[in-house]
Parts: structure tokens; C-alpha cells; sequence
């Protein structure tokens, strides 16, 4: 984006200070670049027909000059269009530098021999670049281009029928609008959305807030309790036949009562070294598996 004190016509430094009286100069200080921006671009004369054609063989040729020339006298063009993404989730000023962008890759790809004002063919090229920055920058979830063009025309719709109906559209009605199907128009604004309460109701009318779908992580899940309360009955009935010993041992190591514990651990509790403690878990372990195999003690656990 240009400045004030930058020539719009050759992108120079202006070389000679304004004639401006004081006050004016002090009232143009407290304006801020956007507003500069804005008064300065207000001035640029639109190019004729024949001058786009010269300047468009010009830039075929590699003349940066004229390549600078054609974009700085269609800059306000860019303004025009930028304001119609406001409220999309980027500054205006954001939307106009990237409008610019592809003003600069409209300019580059002109070809005056299709008889085409250029910037009928430069909106294009605006816009795309407008809705790729939406893409990636607004919103928690990236959105493919189509989509941030369907968002644009969603809150425009929003807009109209605010002031129509005198109260915020529906998702039904604003579905009915645009023309497409409710649940496409919930599936991009849901996705556009940049946050949403927890204790929003999922759909209208209901009392289920989105809280009651978050997973509690300190929370085992019942059918998991289900399984792990079914297998510890299974291996309290298969250890049952084993000396006291031999099953406190075979607990502590593998963490039946609490965390698992090391053999040196469970030798310090039992007055047992480590190497003796490895023994006997061992052969209790020796003693269940034999114990397994001569039965078919346990059923699938599903």
C-alpha cells in the first residue's frame, strides 16, 4: 500500500514540500495512512482505453514502469472491491493490500489484444486474492476458497434480511436466500465460526448444551469399566489357588492394587532382596500359565 508522501504517477519521493499552510499540515499529521491512503488514491485519474493498450504491449515487453503505471492508476478499483469483504474476518486494510497483490498479478498477465478494459479483467484476479487471505487467515478452521466465497455471500445475506425483517435471519431463512441446502449453509458457517460458547444449545430448541460432547479425561469410560472390572474377576479367580506370597508379589509388580512397582520396591517391603523376589514371581508366573493351559478358564472379553 502506498503513502502520503510518495508520488502516486512514479512511485518516487515527492521532491518538492507542499505549499500547505500550517494548519493544514497539522490536520493531515493526526490523519492515519489508511485515511491518507484513501484521500490520495481519490485523486488518481482512471487510464483510457488507449493508454491501457500502450502501457499492456509495454509490460508484455518487461517495462517494470509500466507495469507500476497501470496498477497505481486503477488502485481505487481495488478499494471498491476490498470494502465489500469487510466484516470477513480482516481489516480493510488488510483486504486492500491483498487486493493490490492481485491487482500486481493482473497487470502482469494483461493482453490488450483481447480488447478487454483491464480492470474488468483485473477483478478477477483481486478477488481471488482477497479470498485466499480469508482462507488462510480468518477463522479456527482453513477454508477452501469456494467456501470463504459462500461465507462472504452468507453474511451479506445476514445483513439484507436483518434490515428486512427487522431481526436476525434464521438458518433456515438465510439457507432459503442463498439457495442451497440448510445443512451446507451450517456446515461452512460452523466451520467460519471463530468460537463458540460450551454452554451453546447443538440446535435450536434444544436443552443439550456442545459441553456434554467434550470426553472428561479423568473420567474412564463405562464400557471400559465394564471390561477391566470383568478381567480383574477373571485373574482374582486364577491367582486364588497361589500361596499369599507369591500373589502379593505378582500384585505389586503388575500394579493390580495401585502402579506397578520395581523388584528392588517390592523386596524392600517384603524383607526380600531383589534377586529373590525375581524368583518368586517367576514361579508364580510359571504356575498361572500351566494353570491356563490345562483349562479353558478364560472366556473373550468383548
Amino acid at each position: 500500500m502506498l503513502c502520503a508522501g510518495t508520488d502516486l504517477m512514479t512511485g518516487n519521493p515527492t521532491s518538492k514540500r507542499s505549499t500547505q499552510s500550517k494548519s493544514s499540515q497539522r490536520k493531515e499529521a493526526h490523519l492515519d495512512a489508511l485515511t491518507r491512503y484513501m484521500r490520495e488514491i481519490s485523486k488518481i485519474k482512471p487510464l483510457t482505453r488507449a493508454e491501457e493498450s500502450a502501457l499492456g504491449h509495454r509490460i508484455a515487453q518487461g517495462d517494470t514502469n509500466a507495469l507500476q503505471k497501470i496498477v497505481q492508476r486503477n488502485l481505487k478499483y481495488v478499494v471498491t472491491v476490498a470494502n465489500r469483504y469487510r466484516g470477513c474476518g480482516l481489516s480493510l486494510q488488510d483486504l486492500i493490500e491483498e487486493g493490490n497483490i492481485g491487482l500486481i498479478q493482473a497487470a502482469k498477465r494483461f493482453d490488450p489484444s483481447r480488447q478487454v478494459k483491464f480492470i474488468t479483467y483485473a477483478v478477477w484476479w483481486i478477488r481471488q486474492a482477497i479470498m485466499h487471505s480469508l482462507a488462510e487467515q480468518s477463522g479456527t478452521v482453513k477454508l477452501p476458497v469456494k467456501q470463504v466465497g459462500k461465507v462472504f455471500k452468507g453474511n451479506k445475506s445476514y445483513s439484507n434480511l436483518s434490515q428486512t425483517l427487522g431481526r436476525e435471519p434464521t438458518q433456515t431463512e438465510l439457507a432459503r436466500d442463498l439457495n442451497i441446502p440448510e445443512s451446507d449453509y451450517e456446515s461452512v458457517m460452523r466451520a467460519y465460526r471463530t468460537h463458540v460458547s460450551l454452554d451453546t444449545p447443538l440446535k435450536p430448541g434444544e436443552d443439550t448444551p456442545y459441553l456434554e460432547l467434550l470426553e472428561k479425561r479423568d473420567l474412564i469410560p463405562y464400557d471400559d469399566q465394564i471390561m477391566k472390572q470383568e478381567l480383574n474377576a477373571k485373574v482374582n479367580q486364577l491367582m486364588k489357588d497361589l500361596p499369599t506370597r507369591e500373589q502379593d508379589i505378582l500384585r505389586m509388580r503388575f500394579g493390580f492394587d495401585g502402579e506397578t512397582q520395581t523388584l528392588e520396591e517390592i523386596g524392600k517391603k517384603i524383607g526380600l532382596s531383589r534377586e529373590r523376589v525375581r524368583q518368586i514371581e517367576k514361579r508364580a508366573k510359571t504356575r498361572l500359565k500351566n494353570k491356563y493351559k490345562s483349562s479353558a478358564f478364560f472366556d473373550p472379553v468383548v
